[in-house]
């Protein structure tokens, strides 16, 4: 069976998702007291939202973060811009320390498919022949999956 999302998907996995790939046709309305009547998202900073008994940890995360290429540092003369056009707050769960990466801002701009958590029963539904299948954790889970160069920009921190 051949995916609707096939080439694709196959193009994110080589060259990393375009967010322009999702972005709504307009997006109207107001996130944490930011108007929001555009295409595209504008310039937008939040801070962190860490508290002090976090700090270090959420340090020692970032440290993490950069040293396996999750994380890159800012750099206006490869980047194309003095700093990234988004730079979206921090938040740690804390039950169980997991860093979170708050893209409620973005999220206004973006038309997302729905996603379901299927049973192993929908694998061979939504999968074609010679297709890898994968398992994540929730501690990690977004780490595989690249960002296109022209899409870093919407992703600060």
């Amino acid at each position: 069976m051949n995916h609707p999302l096939k080439v694709d998907i196959l193009l994110w996995l080589k060259y990393g998702i375009k967010v322009e790939y999702f972005l709504s046709d307009f997006s109207s309305g107001t996130y944490n007291g930011v108007h929001i009547n555009s295409r595209l998202p504008q310039f937008y900073r939040e801070r962190n939202h860490v508290s002090p008994e976090f700090q270090e940890w959420v340090t020692l995360e970032i440290q993490q973060l950069v040293k396996s290429n999750v994380l890159l540092k800012w750099d206006p003369d490869t980047m194309g811009s003095p700093s990234p056009l988004i730079i979206a707050p921090l938040l740690v769960e804390p039950s169980k320390p997991r860093l979170i990466y708050d893209a409620r801002y973005l999220n206004c701009f973006l038309t997302l498919p729905s996603v379901e958590m299927w049973g192993l029963g929908k694998i061979p539904s939504c999968c074609w022949e010679g297709m890898y299948f994968i398992t994540v954790d929730h501690k990690s889970g977004y780490f595989h999956v690249p960002l296109h160069p022209s899409s870093w920009t919407y992703f600060g921190v």
